[in-house]
């Protein structure tokens, strides 16, 4: 029985010993593979959910903004007769362009066709002040 002890400690201090040599040999290796790893992974998954996933919401976005702007000018051409509410449409759909989608040669157009149909609304006085910012003066 003492001889049976004494083996498995002899065994269990060999698995030690070769446990060290192995790490002893092999350390550095296996910290670069791992590293290598962890870095990998992580560059992996920053780059799916910091510029992947980001730039395919943009992308359905700029779909969504467009239709809201042919929506918003359906609509003001629908309600013509109504003049506040077609010019609050169109108006509504001049900043879309204007502010979200970066687009000023739409917005231009659209607070243009806002001042020259709707003369007398609010909208028609907030466009000439988005115009200015956009560059085009009118001087009378």
């Amino acid at each position: 029985m003492a001889d049976k002890n004494l083996q498995d400690m002899e065994s269990h201090e060999v698995v030690i010993a070769k446990a060290k040599d192995f790490w002893t040999r092999f350390s550095k290796p296996i910290v670069i593979i791992s590293t290598l790893v962890i870095v990998g992974g992580g560059g992996w998954y920053a780059y799916n959910n910091f510029v992947k996933k980001p730039k395919e919401k943009k992308d359905a976005d700029l779909g969504k903004n467009d239709d809201a702007l042919s929506y918003y000018k359906k609509a003001a051409y629908h309600f013509e007769k109504d003049q506040t509410a077609a010019a609050e449409y169109l108006f509504d759909g001049a900043y879309l362009a204007d502010r979200v989608m970066k687009n000023s040669k739409v917005a231009i157009e659209l607070y243009k066709e806002v001042k020259d149909k709707f003369p007398g609304t609010q909208q028609a006085l907030m466009a000439e002040n988005y115009l200015a910012q956009l560059g085009v003066y009118n001087i009378e």
